[in-house]
């Protein structure tokens, strides 16, 4: 079983648990649209859609191995789980336009109830506040902003758009103070 809970101690385990759910989504998927046979390479748009479906599965086990490696650091948790939000509502946005476009009738609707029998919108992607908890964390000094910075060249030039912005950071920071 899969964790239902989102809690700090547990946020790997359940976004990895969606991930699969997402990804056995995506082979039920991928196997009833077997009935095309040979017209399936024709139906490009059904093809990007299985492509956006299978890159965003990529990118969300992606985030969870980087998350793994960088627990330690102040602040990923938040942008971990705001990218995570991302990822699950644009897979199943995938998802949802392959079975709302297959094109022999019955298919489609064999994947809403397979791969979404609750409802159509299981994800609903980040929420604002999600969006500025992680702004505010990347746009300050913490763990994450440095993380984030590691081997970015910055230059001795005063010139240099980014040493400039680097160099008026702290100003920033405290003129919001």
């Amino acid at each position: 079983t899969r964790p239902r809970s989102k809690s700090p101690a547990k946020l790997s385990e359940y976004y990895e648990g969606q991930l699969s759910r997402l990804a056995a989504n995506f082979a039920v998927s991928a196997d009833l649209a077997l009935v095309l046979g040979g017209r399936l390479k024709f139906e490009e748009m059904l093809s990007g859609r299985f492509a956006d479906s299978l890159g965003t599965l990529y990118l969300g086990y992606a985030c969870l191995w980087f998350y793994n490696q960088n627990k330690n650091v102040e602040g990923i948790d938040a942008i971990f789980e705001l990218a995570m939000e991302q990822i699950l509502k644009e897979n199943q946005t995938a998802l949802h336009g392959l079975q709302g476009n297959f094109p022999l009738p019955g298919i489609g609707e064999i994947m809403g109830a397979v791969c979404f029998p609750t409802g159509k919108d299981v994800y609903k992607g980040p929420s604002d506040k999600m969006v500025q908890e992680a702004a505010r964390l990347i746009s300050n000094p913490s763990g994450i902003h440095d993380l984030l910075s590691e081997g970015i060249f910055i230059s001795d030039n005063a010139e240099d758009r980014i040493r400039q912005m680097n160099d008026c950071l702290p100003l920033a920071v405290e003129a919001d103070k």
